[in-house]
C-alpha cells in the first residue's frame, strides 16, 4: 500500500510540475491564433466594405511595437497607412485609444505575455509596425513607424510567454497570414 501511495504520489508531483508550462504553451497558441484573427478581421473588414463615420472607404489595421504588451486596431481615415492619435499626424497611437482618434482599441497580452520582436522581411525593427488593408485588394499593406511602405516581403509578430516559450505570426504582404511555431 505504502508503494502505490509513493508512485501515485511522484506522479502526481511530475503531473503538477508540468502543468504550468503546459498551460502557457496553450495561452500562447490560443494568443498567437487571436492575434492572427485580429489581422484577419481587418482584412475582412476592408473587403467587406464596413462603415465609419458614413464613409465605406478606410483602410482597416493593426499596429504592433516590439516590447509591448499590447497591440491596436485601428481605421486609417487619413489613408497614410499608420495609426494617428487625434488630429496631430505625427503622434502615433498609444496603449491607449482616445476618442477621436483613428484608434478602435487596445488588446492587451494575457498572463505577462508580450511581443518580444517584430520583423520586417527577416530583419529585427524596434519602430512600431502597421498592417492594413484596403478594398477590393486582400493584400496586406506593411508599413514602417518612419511611414516607409514595405517593397515586398512579410512581418513576422514573436510573441512570448514569462517562460520563453514563443510563437510567430507572419503576414505576407498577398495577404497570406499564419501561424507557425519560432525556432
Amino acid at each position: 500500500m505504502v508503494m502505490v501511495l509513493g508512485i501515485f504520489s511522484v506522479l502526481t508531483a511530475i503531473v503538477t510540475y508540468n502543468y504550468g508550462a503546459f498551460n502557457n504553451q496553450m495561452t500562447l497558441t490560443n494568443l498567437a491564433y487571436e492575434i492572427a484573427m485580429q489581422v484577419r478581421e481587418k482584412q475582412v473588414y476592408s473587403l467587406g466594405v464596413r462603415s465609419s463615420s458614413n464613409t465605406f472607404d478606410n483602410k482597416y489595421g493593426i499596429y504592433f511595437k516590439k516590447g509591448e504588451t499590447s497591440f491596436i486596431n485601428f481605421i486609417d481615415s487619413d489613408n497614410n497607412g499608420r495609426c494617428n492619435m487625434l488630429t496631430d499626424q505625427n503622434i502615433l497611437c498609444a496603449s491607449n485609444c482616445p476618442s477621436g482618434s483613428e484608434c478602435q482599441n487596445s488588446k492587451s497580452l494575457p498572463r505577462n505575455m508580450k511581443i518580444e520582436d517584430v520583423k520586417i522581411s527577416d530583419t529585427s525593427t524596434n519602430n512600431p509596425v502597421f498592417i492594413s488593408f484596403r478594398r477590393p485588394d486582400t493584400e496586406a499593406i506593411i508599413i514602417d513607424g518612419n511611414g516607409n511602405p514595405l517593397p515586398s516581403g512579410q512581418v513576422e509578430i514573436i510573441i512570448v510567454s514569462p517562460d520563453s516559450q514563443r510563437k510567430k505570426i507572419v503576414v505576407k504582404q498577398n495577404g497570406y497570414i499564419s501561424v507557425e511555431n519560432y525556432e
